[in-house]
């Protein structure tokens, strides 16, 4: 017996590094960023911590350096807080643009905006173009049926 081979084509995909390369430059740099702050304001907690052991008590210096850390938390929990901000905030305001436009039933579809600094400029762009054609080709439309 023959070996029947299969007519659906099998596809190589290529490990692609770069898809979104605007998207993935932000995230390489608030790495980056973050990966530096570390790097930088250990060094200064280290220092820190000698300066006030060789100063102060042993119960000052455990203070001091829970002080210094729990302020380094605080700053990259704000940081990356305010950055995954700039990604939920455009899906979540897709999201809800998408639910109100099924809410409209037959009216034109409406523009979605994002806030400044927002990832996904180019989806917004995109989408706002793709509903001006929709609305225009609904406009032709309805005033060809109105015409027969």
């Amino acid at each position: 017996m023959e070996n029947e081979t299969n007519s659906t084509e099998v596809r190589v995909h290529k490990r692609r590094f770069w898809i979104l390369p605007k998207i993935q430059f932000r995230f390489v740099y608030v790495k980056f960023q973050l990966t530096l702050m570390a790097y930088i304001l250990a060094p200064i907690v280290l220092i820190n911590s000698i300066l006030v052991y060789n100063s102060s008590s042993e119960e000052t210096d455990i203070i001091s350096l829970v002080l210094t850390l729990l302020a380094i938390v605080v700053v990259a929990i704000f940081y990356s807080l305010n950055f995954s901000l700039r990604i939920a905030g455009p899906i979540h305001s897709f999201k809800m643009s998408l639910k109100k436009m099924k809410e409209i039933e037959g009216n034109a579809l409406q523009h979605i905006k994002f806030r400044k600094g927002d990832f996904f400029t180019d989806l917004e762009s995109d989408f706002n173009e793709y509903v001006d054609f929709i609305n225009e080709n609904y406009e032709i439309k309805k005033k060809q049926n109105n015409n027969h």
